[in-house]
C-alpha cells in the first residue's frame, strides 16, 4: 500500500518504540541479539538496586514496601521480555522477518492498521502521565509530622521507576498493536467474503488467517501472563502495609496508622496498570469471539446458487 508521510511517520513511530524497549532488534544480521540481551541485563540492574534498597536499613519502612512493590514489577517486565525473545518476537515484527506486515500489505489493511498506532499509544501514555503526577505530587509528602526530615528519594531509584514504568508502557502497546492487527485481519476477511462468497477460498483464507493468529498468540502469550501476575502481586505490599498501619494506630504516637498519600500514590500505579493488562485481555478475548461470530455470518452470506459447504462440518471455522 502506498503510505502518506503521516502515515511513514506512524510507522517509523511504531518500529522506534518498540526498537526502545528492546523488543525488536536495533538492525538485522547477526548481531541484532545485543540490544535484547542488553535491554535485559539493564533491568536484571535495576532489580539489583531495587534489592538493596529493600533491605537497607536506613530507609522508611514505608520506603521497603515501596521497593518491593518496584521489584515486583521489575521482575515482570524482566521475565516478559525474556519471554518474547525466547518466542522470537523478532521473526513476528521485524525487522529482518515481518509476516504482519507482509500479509497486512497483502489482503489490503495495513494503512488501517498503521493509523491504529496512536490509538496504541494512548493508554500507554496516560498511565505514564498518571504515575509521574502521583510521583511528583505526593512521593515527597511527609508520612507524618515526625518525618518531615526523612531521607529524599535518590536520583538513581527515581530514574529506574521512570525506565520501569516506560518499559511497562512499551510492552503494553506491542500488545495493543498487535491486537489491531489481528482485529482488522478478522473483519478484513468478513468484508472480503461478503464481497465474494468464495466458499472454497474462503476456506483457504481463513487457513491463512488462523495460521497467523497463532503465530502471533505464541510470540505473546508470555507477556500477558508475565506483566498481569507482576501487577497483581504489587497489591501484597500495599495490603500488608495497610493492615500492619492500622494495627499500630491502636498502639503508636503521632505516625500511627497507615500513611494514606504514600498508599493512594501506589494505588494510582498498581490500579493504571491494572487496567492496561485487563485491556490487553479484552482486546485478546474481543478478537476471539470475533472468530467464533465467523461461522454464522460466513452461513449468512453464501448463496443458494453457489458453492455450498458441508453443514454437518466446522472446518472453515475452528
Amino acid at each position: 500500500d502506498c503510505l502518506t508521510r503521516y502515515e511513514w511517520y506512524l510507522k517509523y513511530a511504531a518500529q522506534t518504540l518498540l526498537q526502545m524497549g528492546g523488543i525488536i532488534p536495533m538492525c538485522a544480521g547477526r548481531m541484532h541479539y545485543v540490544y535484547p540481551v542488553g535491554t535485559i541485563l539493564v533491568y536484571a540492574g535495576i532489580l539489583a538496586v531495587f534489592l538493596q534498597r529493600a533491605f537497607d536499613s536506613e530507609d522508611n519502612v514505608h520506603d521497603k514496601w515501596s521497593y518491593f512493590m518496584d521489584i515486583a514489577r521489575a521482575i515482570g517486565i524482566a521475565a516478559a521480555l525474556v519471554s518474547l525473545h525466547r518466542e522470537g518476537v523478532q521473526n513476528l515484527l521485524g525487522p529482518e522477518r515481518t509476516p504482519l506486515r507482509d500479509y497486512a500489505i497483502k489482503q489490503s489493511f495495513y494503512k488501517r492498521w498503521i493509523a491504529s498506532v496512536p490509538m496504541d499509544a494512548l493508554g500507554p501514555l496516560v498511565v505514564i502521565a498518571l504515575e509521574q503526577v502521583a510521583d511528583s505530587r505526593l512521593a515527597d509528602l511527609p508520612l507524618c509530622e515526625s518525618e518531615k526530615d526523612r531521607v529524599e528519594v535518590s536520583g538513581l531509584v527515581r530514574a529506574c521507576r521512570i525506565l520501569l514504568t516506560a518499559q511497562f508502557a512499551l510492552l503494553i502497546f506491542c500488545q495493543f498493536h498487535v491486537n489491531s492487527f489481528l482485529d482488522f485481519m478478522v473483519d478484513t476477511f468478513s468484508q472480503q467474503f461478503m464481497n465474494d462468497p468464495d466458499a472454497e477460498q474462503g476456506v483457504l483464507n481463513w487457513g491463512r488467517l488462523q495460521a497467523m493468529m497463532r503465530i502471533a498468540a505464541k510470540r505473546l502469550e508470555g507477556t500477558y501472563v508475565t506483566l498481569f501476575t507482576g501487577t497483581v502481586i504489587g497489591f501484597v505490599p500495599l495490603a500488608v502495609d495497610v493492615i500492619v498501619g492500622l494495627s499500630d494506630e491502636r498502639v503508636s504516637g503521632d505516625c500511627a496508622g497507615p500513611p494514606w498519600n504514600w498508599i493512594l500514590r501506589q494505588l494510582v500505579v498498581v490500579l493504571a496498570r491494572m487496567a492496561l493488562c485487563l485491556q490487553a485481555f479484552l482486546g485478546a478475548a474481543s478478537v476471539t469471539e470475533k472468530c467464533c461470530r465467523t461461522k454464522y455470518f460466513v452461513n449468512s452470506v453464501i448463496s443458494d446458487n453457489g458453492p455450498i459447504l458441508d453443514l454437518d462440518r466446522t472446518y472453515l471455522v475452528r
